[in-house]
């Protein structure tokens, strides 16, 4: 049986659904519904009439002074929540983003998925619907090992540090 995909805009049509993760929760559609400027998505994929992922993004608008004065850009934090352990959730992943990027692109101008648990998961239905990575801009250094931070920094870092301190 093939996968249903349902999308939400308003909190009054979403039934109650299972799962525990914030960013893709009822709750923060309901804070997002109340913002102005903040228009949230919420994709629910069902099998058998059985929730087994869901999805929150949201589409905001910002206003600024000079051309373009209006930009409208779609974020999602992480890949969605999947609520079902038997399903192949890159291939669940797979069909939600694609209905994803059909609807927000019509109103959007960008759609950013922010703090990807794992970088690789649905790389290449990230692929196949145009996406494409940026540069990750932080560095996540573990401070539960026995060595010190210069021995775990580059020369060329400790020269940096050296310099502007």
């Amino acid at each position: 049986m093939p996968i249903k995909l349902t999308t939400y805009n308003q909190s009054r049509k979403i039934p109650d659904l299972p799962g525990n993760n914030i960013f893709h929760s009822t709750y923060l559609f309901q804070i997002y519904e109340a913002t102005p400027n903040y228009t949230p998505l919420l994709l629910v994929a069902t099998l058998e009439d059985k929730p087994i992922a869901k999805m929150l993004a949201v589409i905001r608008k910002a206003k600024r002074t000079f051309p373009p004065s209006i930009i409208k850009q779609c974020e999602v934090y992480d890949t969605g929540e999947f609520l079902d352990e038997t399903i192949d959730k890159e291939v669940v992943f797979g069909e939600m983003l694609e209905h994803l990027t059909a609807k927000a692109t019509r109103e959007s101008f960008l759609i950013e998925f922010k703090n990807l648990e794992n970088a690789l998961f649905g790389y290449k239905y990230f692929r196949q619907n145009n996406y494409f990575p940026v540069n990750w801009l932080r560095v996540r250094n573990s401070l539960h090992t026995s060595e010190t931070i210069e021995e775990r920094c580059s020369p060329s870092r400790l020269r940096q540090i050296k310099k502007d301190s």
